[in-house]
């Protein structure tokens, strides 16, 4: 039996009502049951409780109905008191206000751009508009020469307020609802700071315009591969070009340019080399690195895919300290139920969505299709081991290298397909084996910015210099291959799904056949491995419409140059 086959997540009965319940608590009006749904929780629980104490088949029945029930019920009113969204602003037109903003979360500014866009908190308001004291605000503010906004300050601003639709069709909007803002309040004119950020925040700003500095040493002369390094490293889109973003949009990599789990795994793994040779204590390596990367998350902007990121690689390594069982399945469940309940809206986001369900097709799928690949990979069989020579091992070390590359590449496809056509209104099959290939090639790049980074906060310019310049190298190998490889026919063509809610069921749908095949053990006679893959090229083939939108842009469809962080392949 395979050891990824078997693993048991029982904070699944807590996480999936959670989602059930934010799910419906928001498809609902606002506000509708109101404390009817901490009845229904508290029923529930006694239910369970009723149920805990007894035995048998009914006991069972009931003790598990009734956590279902009461964790959802909790999850409804929860996203309820969360929200507090004014159903009454969806029937009001926009108006002019005078707002102070509590500063929450800053987004890049693209070089040249005037205005500071972001996400705050309504501190005070006029009279007119106290209601929306307390609301989340997406805010473009144009900020005076020598002015900076940074989280956790306070800025005066006049602008127009417009409430934003709960349940948004698509687009940037679409995007803001996930984050749980309420309104927009743009062409916001700077009046006056009324408190400066904290000294944390400060620093933050200054390591980043530091860590930008480092990264851009002896580049000088190579602007467009530097803003790709900078971008890779920084997870800051705005340093890319019109046409380098549309080469990685089209060739489905675009990913590598959010703070994810790419960009986590690769720098831990650099840390504990790093801990591992300078002989710390195992705990203690933990403990740092975990620290370091935190802040490098919170440096970088402290994306919502970076943090998902750092919790999932933070529940793994303290299971591992703890000498819990290995169970990666039971730490991406406990993360995702941490990042809900921190912020419910999340859920609903493009970003969360993939980056879970990508994952989640990686152990489910990935990890077994890897396993059952390895098995046949056995080269030189009848030559006995001692008298392989090295070309043997490294042979073999190569083919092991590849079957792995391509069966988690396979598995991350089996969802990121569906939900870029959902998203970007693109078809992209050749995204598996660029990805199969720029994957790894970026974790180099990486690796050669983490240790630019490294160098040039401990003053050593030179090396920092010799790490940047080999970063641009994979970057400039990446590119050009890019170039090449999307110049083929057939690796992306405009598509969408036939009906909105379409999109969201096939991917619920695949996610479904993968915990069934999981549970099942991926036995031949429920088809196996092949069946995901099967069940993919029907629904694709029935759901999508192949070529461009007969009318309007996709539903659903991101801009661009849009402030989230879409990572497909964490």
């Amino acid at each position: 039996m395979e050891r990824s086959i078997g693993h048991r997540a029982p904070l699944l009965w807590l996480l999936l009502p959670t989602m059930g319940g934010f799910a419906l608590a928001r498809a609902l009006p606002p506000g509708c049951g109101g404390g009817w749904w901490l009845v229904g929780a508290a029923v529930g629980a006694g239910v369970a409780a009723l149920g805990a104490w007894r035995e048998g088949w009914a006991a069972r029945l009931c003790w598990g109905a009734g956590l279902v029930v009461a964790v959802l019920g909790a999850a409804a009113a929860y996203f309820q008191y969360r929200e507090h969204h004014l159903a009454v602003w969806e029937r009001l037109p926009a108006r002019e206000a005078e707002l102070v903003l509590e500063v929450e979360r800053v987004f890049p500014s693209s070089p040249g751009r005037v205005t500071t866009t972001g996400l705050a908190r309504i501190a005070l308001a006029p009279e007119l508009v106290k209601e929306t004291v307390g609301q989340r605000v997406y805010f473009s503010v144009q900020v005076p020469a020598g002015g900076e906004i940074l989280a956790s300050a306070r800025v005066r601003a006049l602008g127009v307020l417009n409430p934003l639709a709960r349940r948004p069709a698509g687009g940037f909007d679409s995007y803001l609802a996930s984050s749980g803002a309420s309104f927009k309040f743009n062409r916001a004119r700077w009046l006056a700071q009324e408190r400066g950020p904290g000294p944390y925040q400060r620093m933050c700003a200054r390591a980043a315009k530091r860590f930008e500095r480092i990264l851009s040493a002896g580049l000088a002369d190579r602007p467009a591969l530097r803003s790709i390094h900078v971008a890779m490293m920084l997870g800051s889109k705005a340093e890319l070009s019109e046409e380098q973003r549309e080469l990685f949009m089209n060739s489905g990599t675009m990913h590598l340019f959010a703070i994810s789990g790419l960009h986590i795994a690769v720098i831990w793994a650099a840390l504990a080399g790093l801990m591992a040779a300078l002989r710390v204590p195992r705990l203690a390596g933990i403990a740092a690195g975990l620290l370091a990367l935190l802040l490098y998350v919170e440096i970088t902007g402290g994306a919502p895919s970076a943090m998902r990121a750092w919790w999932m690689i933070a529940l793994v390594l303290v299971a591992e300290a703890m000498r819990w069982t290995r169970n990666p399945l039971a730490g991406i469940t406990a993360s995702a139920l941490v990042v809900l309940w921190w912020e419910p809206w999340q859920l609903f986001g493009a970003s969360f969505q993939l980056s879970y369900g990508v994952v989640a097709s990686l152990l489910l799928y990935g990890l077994v299709l890897d396993e059952r690949l390895q098995k046949r990979w056995n080269p030189w069989v009848a030559l006995p081991e001692p008298h392989w020579r090295w070309w043997h091992h490294s042979a073999l070390w190569v083919g092991r290298e590849a079957i792995s590359g391509f069966a988690l590449a396979v598995a991350a496809t089996l969802v990121s397909l569906p939900m870029t056509v959902a998203l970007f209104g693109l078809f992209t099959p050749g995204s598996l084996l660029v990805n199969l290939v720029c994957v790894p090639i970026s974790a180099l790049s990486i690796v050669a910015g983490f240790g630019s980074l490294l160098a040039g906060l401990v003053g050593l310019e030179p090396v920092s210099v010799l790490f940047n310049h080999a970063s641009v190298l994979v970057i400039l190998a990446m590119e050009r291959g890019l170039r090449v490889f999307m110049m083929l026919p057939a690796m992306h063509w405009p598509a969408q799904f036939r009906a909105e809610w379409l999109g969201a069921a096939v991917v619920v749908a695949l996610l479904a056949a993968l915990a069934a095949g999981y549970a099942l053990r991926w036995r031949r006679v429920v088809g196996g491995l092949w069946a995901p893959l099967a069940l993919l090229a029907v629904l694709l083939a029935v759901a999508v419409h192949h070529g461009a939108a007969p009318t309007g842009p996709v539903a659903g469809n991101l801009p661009a140059a849009a402030p989230p962080a879409i990572a497909p392949h964490p």
